[in-house]
């Protein structure tokens, strides 16, 4: 588990300095993004919003839209039915990414 952090946050690094290389300086829109997050569960306002939850099936964690409030994560939207066959293709490939990433390093 400690292994899978760690190759985690080189990925998250990495991906970082992709987007800085990309779009310029993003701590900006981190924290904006971090600053709905807090505002969501402070007060309660059950908001749908992209968050990384934890999806059993691959041991791991994967960004989907989710009711947060107050309780964090109240229910995740299930998505699948609303995307279109090359949108289920690229969904599926990165959750095997992940579970391939994680079975790696057991």
């Amino acid at each position: 588990m400690i292994l899978t952090l760690i190759l985690f946050l080189q990925e998250a690094k990495c991906k970082c300095s992709e987007i800085t290389e990309r779009k310029g300086y993003h701590a900006f829109g981190t924290a904006t993004i971090l600053t709905d997050i807090i505002e969501c569960v402070l007060n309660n306002s059950k908001k749908v919003m992209s968050v990384s939850v934890r999806v059993p099936q691959i041991d791991s964690c994967v960004a989907l839209p989710a009711v947060v409030g107050a309780e964090g994560i109240s229910m995740v939207l299930n998505i699948w039915p609303n995307l279109n066959k090359e949108e289920q293709t690229q969904l599926a490939g990165g959750v095997q990414f992940i579970a391939d990433a994680i079975a790696s390093t057991k």
